[in-house]
């Protein structure tokens, strides 16, 4: 989704292993790649990075005027960074959600909005494809969500189909899709996505 709401469609990522820890640094099975909460310092390599999905992948699918204040949106609720090697390689937040996302899984289980919470900004870059980053950064997030009370959803663009077969591989369930309005006018094709949740079923 546009960065002018705040809310972005995830990039493609390849599907993964274990959760990581929400609360400190995770070794993985990939030699060399680990999880942790974002530092100030890391925002420039994170830029980097959504700069290089950009070129590649349309995401974000506007470029945002101020990069670093997009990664640190309001309502923020956390947000971590994949290291290989001790190099920042990828990067997701979570924040508080009120988007379309939101109000999906609200009207399907009836409980309010405020109970859930948005994973957004996931991004991976291209040398660090094929080891599990983009799952290890979304189960994270999603267990972020889970420690704070939260449902994590998310919204992901019809064309990201890399992306949806990473949420789709993970159990995350698909609870509508919606025609999204662009800030340019135009409107694409949004799926709403829930994490596995028994008051799903």
């Amino acid at each position: 989704m546009s960065e002018v709401v705040g809310r972005e469609a995830e990039t493609g990522v390849e599907t993964g292993v274990e959760t990581g820890s929400v609360t400190g640094a995770v070794t993985g099975v990939e030699t060399g790649v680990s999880i942790r909460p974002r530092r100030p310092a890391d925002l420039a390599a994170c830029v980097s990075i959504i700069a290089e999905t950009h070129r590649t992948n349309h995401y974000p699918v506007n470029w945002p005027t101020d990069p670093e204040r997009w990664l640190t949106p309001a309502g923020l609720l956390g947000a971590w960074v994949a290291e290989l090697d001790g190099v920042v390689v990828g990067h997701v937040a979570l924040m508080v959600a009120t988007d379309a996302p939101a109000g999906a899984w609200a009207a399907r289980v009836g409980r309010p909005v405020t109970e859930t919470a948005e994973i957004t900004r996931l991004c991976v870059a291209g040398a660090a494809r094929r080891r599990s980053v983009g799952r290890r950064l979304l189960d994270t997030a999603t267990a972020a969500a889970r420690e704070q009370g939260r449902q994590a959803v998310l919204g992901v663009f019809d064309q990201d189909s890399s992306a949806i077969a990473l949420y789709d591989s993970a159990g995350w369930q698909r609870m509508s899709s919606v025609d999204y309005e662009m800030s340019r006018g135009d409107t694409v094709l949004m799926h709403c996505y829930a994490a596995p949740n028994p008051l799903m079923t």
